[in-house]
């Protein structure tokens, strides 16, 4: 049987960080698996710098090489296509791990017979040392629908796909790729989908991934003008209705499906409107607001107001007074 864990590295100008990464990798004690870094086009040194360590650290690798930056979605797709291992990990390239990390989520996800595994991870703050646990708070000793963590994953925002190990054949039977159109938002869209396909996931307690906290990071540069936040949010809002439309097509579930038609779609609705209002466009504000579904689907977050009370206070301001909401949100 094949044991190989393929671990996809996608790198942009971390050259001066991939080192501790990629050395994480290398000191597992999980054996076998092949390291595939894909350098999206960087201009540091980052390839030069993950070839130097990996040439001597024993392990199989290959790097692969964008001609230019296509974004993370884009990377990840291709380590997955050129993987040959039984199953996938999706590592950033300037994040740590803890030598049992794969061995940890082998074990779960050949114990349990599942398509996926997950672990929880450890936030780490460079700049002061300080580290906090974020453990998947889950029973381990049972395995979990895949239905059933989509639809925790959309309404509490728990685990990443860089603490998931997936099998390959799961992925490419169900043609799972990242969205390549989206810059932000791709990696939970990625996985909110996965897990709407999977038989059972199984899940684990330990947190032996690490998410480095430094001024570097891709998503706090993202924040860094009003330009790039705006990008963030409409990102976020585009990915919303992919994931209610991908339910819509791919599950049977009754849960799924209520969640893409009566919060995942009014989500999107008061997403549209507020990036009118951010962008200061009327007129689009005025046609979402005017749209057949649109009282429909505001009224509809009624029946998530336990588990998210914020969206039925903003639907409700809608509903009372879009132009005050309008000037309110074209201020923030």
């Amino acid at each position: 049987m094949c044991r190989l864990v393929s671990v996809v590295v996608p790198a942009y100008n971390v050259g001066g960080r991939i080192e501790y990464s990629l050395r994480s990798l290398l000191e597992q004690d999980y054996d076998p698996i092949e390291i595939i870094v894909v350098d999206d086009g960087s201009s540091d040194g980052t390839a030069e710098n993950a070839d130097r360590v990996l040439s001597a650290g024993g392990r199989p690798y290959r790097i692969l090489r964008n001609a230019q930056n296509r974004g993370v979605s884009a990377s990840r797709n291709a380590g997955l296509r050129d993987a040959k291992g039984e199953y996938v990990l999706f590592m950033d390239a300037d994040d740590k791990s803890d030598a049992n990390f794969i061995s940890t989520l082998r074990r779960m996800i050949v114990k349990n017979d599942s398509d996926a595994a997950l672990c929880g991870f450890r936030n780490y703050f460079e700049d002061t040392g300080r580290e906090v646990l974020i453990p998947i708070k889950l029973d381990p000793s049972r395995t979990y629908a895949g239905e059933e963590l989509a639809a925790r994953r959309i309404l509490t925002h728990f685990g990443a796909v860089w603490t998931t190990l997936f099998k390959i054949s799961f992925l490419r039977e169900a043609r799972l790729e990242f969205p390549e159109e989206c810059r932000y938002g791709e990696d939970v869209e990625f996985t909110v989908k996965a897990f709407s396909r999977c038989r059972q996931v199984a899940v684990s307690p330990a947190c032996p991934y690490v998410y480095v906290h430094h001024g570097e990071n891709a998503s706090a540069s993202l924040l860094s003008s009003r330009e790039k936040r705006l990008r963030r949010y409409s990102d976020i809002t585009a990915s919303t209705l992919r994931i209610a439309n991908y339910f819509k097509e791919h599950s049977a579930s009754p849960k799924l499906l209520d969640i893409a038609d009566n919060f995942l779609e009014s989500q999107y609705l008061m997403r549209v409107l507020t990036l009118a209002a951010k962008e200061g466009d009327i007129e689009k504000f005025n046609r979402a607001l005017a749209s057949l579904d649109a009282r429909r689907l505001l009224v509809a977050t009624g029946k998530y107001a336990a588990r998210k009370p914020e969206l039925l206070l903003k639907a409700m301001c809608i509903l009372i007074s879009p132009r005050l909401f309008y000037r309110v949100r074209s201020r923030s």
